[in-house]
């Protein structure tokens, strides 16, 4: 999966419980892309459960497909943003 992008003039919101919302881009350039790594993760069903319904919450939002994995995304590049 490709990590959001940000686009300046767009720069996302968040949804009533807090959940980052991804801006609105138009695609990306070949070459643009950071490289990834791929991690996984053992969650308790109860957890998937909770983030699945955030992002379908998202994707009403945004009008668009969100993932649980999008979810988990968003909230580590939150979570490691560096503070002001």
């Amino acid at each position: 999966m490709k990590d959001p992008q940000p686009a300046a003039e767009d720069p996302g919101g968040r949804m009533e419980d807090g959940t980052p919302t991804a801006p609105l881009r138009s695609g990306r350039k070949r070459g643009t892309a950071e490289r990834t790594v791929q991690v996984s993760l053992r969650l308790p069903a109860s957890w998937v459960a909770l983030l699945r319904q955030r992002a379908l919450a998202a994707a009403s939002v945004e009008d668009a497909m969100i993932t649980p994995q999008d979810i988990v995304r968003r909230m580590i590049a939150e979570a490691l943003k560096p503070d002001p």
